[in-house]
């Protein structure tokens, strides 16, 4: 497996896929990712400049509400998971730890900040320190497809970097 380096702290704990505290903290988390959604429209919609424009700064406006009102409520009730570790490299379906401290074949429950959004999902250890995503919401996977992809070029950059030396 190749893993591109990062440096995330991530949050987990033993779970299982049909834990009703897991699941609901899960669902809820994120809820806010309909702009998206919103934003995917307007491009099929014929808006004048000023429309385009007042629209945009509505939806900016309304990311920045959802996201003062996530980081309030997400910070008071957020399930207090009993493990932290340092999430050292990533690749598209699995995690790496910079600890050893995971049980090989247990599933864990976690999350982790990625642009000022909390990621939920659900992995499974395949050794002490990899894991294999086996959960995620469609919306989360998207946003931390496109980080993996960003820690990709990074890599590439660095490399191309080094051969101009």
């Amino acid at each position: 497996m190749n893993f591109f380096k990062t440096a995330l702290r991530i949050d987990f704990q033993e779970a299982s896929l049909d834990d009703e505290q897991f699941m609901q903290e899960y669902f809820n988390l994120n809820l806010s990712k309909i702009n998206d959604r919103w934003k995917k429209l307007s491009f099929k919609t014929d808006f004048t400049e000023g429309e385009r424009l007042l629209f945009e700064l509505i939806l900016k406006l309304r990311e920045d509400i959802k996201g003062l009102e996530q980081r309030i409520l997400s910070e008071n009730s957020l399930l207090e998971l009993e493990q932290k570790a340092n999430l050292c490299g990533v690749n598209f379906e699995n995690l790496q730890l910079l600890e050893t401290c995971l049980k090989q074949n247990q599933i864990y429950y976690g999350r982790f900040e990625l642009n000022r959004s909390k990621i939920a999902l659900f992995f499974e250890a395949l050794d002490e320190k990899t894991a294999k995503i086996i959960k995620i919401k469609n919306e989360d996977k998207q946003e931390y497809d496109a980080f993996v992809v960003q820690m990709q070029r990074e890599m590439i950059k660095t490399l191309k970097g080094n051969d101009n030396e």
